[in-house]
């Protein structure tokens, strides 16, 4: 009797977890916060670190634009409408090599784009052996398995299925949500919370300065050299797919340009800039473009710290694209690089009364 008791206990116990797995399924693969399964721009609460390996895997699109908080202000539609391009933004703050190679690799796998636009962030390569992982590796892999850790996730049941439950009811109310509601096209996009200004910038530089980096002038270039090395070989095989790539060097501020040579790095950054340019300007399918050298770098107008600017230098980028004005090739690298030479010397001299160069 007591063994029959024993089997109804065990059989009820199963019965109940297979009912609440089944409901959290259920629940999960509907709600589907992640669009991991599907596409809905009709979400709520997006965050580009949970979101970006479903928009790769379901969104349809040509050209697969990667990068970091440089480029998330890239405006899609004008991809559309001037290029005819049908871009996916697959973005994140402070995205490093690493992390740009495993967004290519994924949507080479299961979309194939016929692009890729890529920025390149020198200033953050040096520190790249020591980020840790922001993606959750899970999404991102293609074992069935993984969608176990997705459909029954600690942050999808604690935060994103009751936080997006509450603002769905609360829709329903009638209630204003539009701080709430973000269009795909405009993830990561930063550009109605800050206003660019040279007050601005000037006073936080004088208050934080620019990041301190923490190994020496000498390990820095050698540890660049070595990232581009790693991102040269983990690449290579999408390049050899015939697929086109665009790399920029998005324009830093001379403010910024300055600052490294008050350092006395900026000799550093702009020989592994030449490495990069010579590592990949073997291949006919790949474009370089260096707005680094553009007149507006002196106008701190157009920032909001040392590196971040204002969607005037964004339309700027894209045209760039189009015009193929600023293309670096190993012709014009020298010319290139003096005429940065001089826009940050030139804005040293004018601005010497509160700069910290010596």
């Amino acid at each position: 009797m007591e063994k029959i008791k024993y089997k109804k206990w065990i059989l009820s116990v199963a019965l109940m977890t297979s009912t609440v797995l089944f409901f959290m399924t259920f629940i999960t693969y509907i709600l589907d916060p992640y669009m991991y399964y599907r596409v809905d721009d009709s979400k709520r609460l997006l965050n580009t670190r949970f979101v970006t390996a479903g928009l790769i895997k379901n969104s349809e699109y040509d050209t697969a634009i990667v990068g970091s908080s440089l480029i998330q202000n890239f405006d899609m539609n004008s991809f559309r409408n001037k290029l005819g391009w049908n871009p996916l933004k697959l973005t994140v703050g402070g995205m490093t090599t690493k992390e740009q190679v495993q967004m290519v690799n994924m949507a080479s796998k299961t979309n194939n784009p016929d692009r890729f636009i890529l920025n390149i962030p020198l200033d953050v390569n040096y520190n790249d052996k020591t980020r840790d992982d922001i993606f959750p590796v899970y999404l991102y892999n293609s074992y069935y398995l993984d969608d176990i850790k997705y459909l029954f996730g600690y942050e999808v049941w604690t935060r994103y299925i009751p936080i997006n439950t509450i603002l769905n009811c609360a829709s329903k109310t009638g209630a204003d949500l539009s701080g709430f509601s973000i269009k795909v096209d405009l993830m990561g996009d930063w550009s109605k919370e800050v206003e660019p200004g040279r007050e601005i910038v000037i006073e936080g530089y004088q208050e934080n300065g620019i990041h301190e980096p923490n190994i020496s002038k000498y390990a820095i270039l050698s540890n660049m050299k070595n990232v581009i090395d790693i991102f040269h070989d983990e690449i290579k095989t999408q390049i050899q797919n015939e697929k086109e790539f665009i790399f920029i060097f998005p324009p830093y501020s001379a403010l910024y340009w300055s600052d490294m040579k008050e350092k006395d790095l900026y000799s550093e950054f702009i020989i592994a800039k030449k490495y990069f340019l010579y590592k990949f300007s073997e291949y006919s399918n790949v474009r370089i473009i260096d707005m680094q050298d553009c007149e507006k770098i002196s106008n701190l107008n157009y920032y909001i710290d040392s590196i971040h600017y204002h969607t005037t230098i964004q339309k700027d980028m894209l045209d760039a694209i189009i015009s193929k004005q600023y293309d670096l090739n190993r012709e014009n690298f020298s010319s290139k690089s003096n005429n940065l030479d001089m826009i940050v010397t030139k804005f040293i001299q004018d601005n010497n009364d509160w700069l910290k160069v010596n």
